[in-house]
């Protein structure tokens, strides 16, 4: 009687979490079973794969990978393939019916445990299909609610994910957010000194932060908003999620962090090859673009960018724009009466103000109904009331109003804000004045005669102290620059300009008058060639 020699049998052991493969509960109980089937069938086992893999479609599965590899080798180990269950194959319809055809055609048997699945015979092969694509469908039913459970979770202020924003804390028993008191200092003390003009790439290595995250927390997580962003593509879910948390830093200070951030981006950005006393400081009246310092035949200018057309048909000599801009700045400064006037001519009145906050109000409602559009979009995603691409339109559509509502909300809250009582005004009119007197002479009486003794950073550090910010429309603050009717045409044009700006001291931020000065300045040429036209449209700006 011919002796029989044992099958060889490749076990095939997968997990679908690292926590599983940690525990080790899933992978024992797997290879248990399968050397248990494999003795009963007078086997043995000569090869094994086995490890944590994701169970969804899509992710690289390894140990799947380098099975089917091996069989395809002439060579190979084993003769047949046994695993758990059905599921421990594949959940991935495509991937699975690839690699059983691969198995059939190298004549590779298949097991599940005891039961062998004839990969020649339709019927095994329907039978696994059918287990593959429900396993399939149960996975991706699985990781829906997954999201949608930890969505939900966030919308009602709990941790759902697995990273805290820096600096706070959050206990799982009574679900409550608290602050880590070390992480906070820390945020505290680099905000100062990143306001005071200290650079945040320098600051991350001394506190032992990543810049990115250092910069992120600064600029986006300081306050009481944590966003956190839910994208499946998958499962068509495209969600941001506000979770109330303890603030790092009060309101005023994010607000000039940002201010600063602002800057940075601005005027204060990179090297200023030649010195323009308000470079990035001075704007367009028409278009309200920024225009751009230019020397030509020795003489200096601010004009539109080659780019956009030049609105004023001209270019505005920087000499006298720099000389009246400044002696307005150093007037309204020095001289208490009309350093009150300009904060109180840009003060909004009452009525405005109650205008803004009921405006506000009436944002917030909307703002929460938009919310519970949304989750109400997604249950009848879930039980599939509506198709994705009617869920998709509904939801971009939703998220397109509450972007125009949120920018509508930071325009009216700076309005709400920046809004001086009677008493800080007077503090801050004595404490500016006597700030700036102490800083331009050591004898008041003198100042009038000091405008010629502030050197150009004194002037330059004024200049962004008062531009330091963005208007409650959006436009950075600045000089804006118009046109007098009148003066086209003319080889010397007159000009007016606008301060667009805000005082700061210790009270706070307290927006200047921004109305149309009367003061004029002239002596203005035509445009300066500084590039030869025939290089304009081909230069990089």
């Amino acid at each position: 009687m011919a002796h029989t020699k044992p099958l060889r049998f490749a076990a095939l052991i997968r997990v679908s979490s690292e926590k599983q493969e940690k525990r080790g509960e899933s992978l024992h109980t797997q290879a248990t079973q399968i050397e248990q089937a494999v003795a009963a069938l007078s086997g043995e086992i000569t090869a094994r794969y086995a490890g944590q893999e994701h169970a969804t479609p899509g992710w690289e599965r390894e140990q799947l990978g380098r099975l089917l590899e091996d069989a395809s080798k002439p060579r190979r180990k084993f003769d047949a393939v046994m695993v758990a269950d059905p599921s421990r194959w594949s959940r991935d319809n495509t991937r699975s019916e690839a690699g059983l055809d691969l198995l059939r055609n190298q004549h590779v048997r298949f097991f599940a445990l005891l039961q062998e699945y004839n990969l020649f015979e339709p019927n095994d092969r329907a039978v696994l299909g059918l287990t593959t694509t429900m396993n399939s469908w149960q996975a991706a039913l699985l990781a829906q609610k997954s999201v949608l459970n930890r969505i939900a979770k966030l919308q009602k202020g709990e941790l759902a994910v697995g990273s805290l924003p820096f600096g706070r804390t959050y206990n799982k028993v009574t679900r409550q957010w608290g602050l880590d008191a070390e992480k906070a200092r820390i945020v505290q003390e680099v905000a100062k000194r990143y306001i005071a003009g200290e650079s945040l790439y320098d600051l991350a290595p001394e506190y032992v932060i990543g810049r990115e995250l250092l910069r992120r927390t600064l600029m986006e997580r300081a306050g009481t908003d944590w966003e956190v962003r839910f994208d499946s593509d998958r499962f068509n879910i495209h969600v941001a999620v506000n979770v109330a948390i303890p603030p790092l830093l009060d309101v005023e200070t994010i607000q000039a962090v940002k201010r600063t951030a602002q800057a940075n981006k601005s005027y204060k950005h990179g090297h200023i090859k030649n010195q323009y006393l308000f470079s990035r400081m001075v704007f367009c009246g028409v278009c309200h673009r920024a225009m751009r310092g230019c020397t030509t035949k020795g003489n200096r200018y601010y004009q539109h960018t080659y780019e956009s057309p030049n609105c004023l048909e001209g270019s505005v000599r920087a000499d006298d724009l720099e000389d009246v801009a400044m002696r307005h700045l150093f007037d309204t400064f020095g001289n208490p009466q009309a350093l009150k006037r300009a904060i109180e001519e840009a003060t909004p009145n009452n009525r405005k103000i109650e205008e803004a906050r009921k405006r506000l109000e009436r944002i917030a409602q909307d703002l929460a109904k938009i919310e519970t559009a949304r989750d109400r979009i997604l249950g009848f995603v879930v039980r599939g009331t509506i198709t994705d691409r009617q869920a998709e339109k509904q939801l971009n559509e939703l998220t397109d109003r509450e972007h125009r509502l949120q920018e509508e909300v930071e325009q009216l809250s700076q309005q709400v804000e920046c809004v001086p009582t009677a008493n800080a005004i007077a503090a801050s009119v004595q404490d500016l004045t006597k700030q700036f007197r102490r800083r331009v002479s050591a004898k008041p009486r003198l100042v009038a005669r000091s405008f010629d003794l502030m050197t150009w950073e004194d002037k330059r550090s004024l200049a962004q102290t008062v531009f330091a910010g963005k208007l409650p429309d959006g436009r950075r603050m600045g000089i804006y620059i118009d046109r007098l009717e009148g003066q086209q045409g003319k080889h010397h044009r007159k000009w007016n300009f606008r301060i667009l700006g805000q005082l700061i001291d210790e009270q706070g931020f307290f927006p200047m008058s921004s109305s149309q000065r009367d003061a004029r300045f002239d002596h203005s040429d035509e445009e300066p060639d500084v590039i030869p036209r025939a290089r304009r449209s081909s230069t990089p700006r």
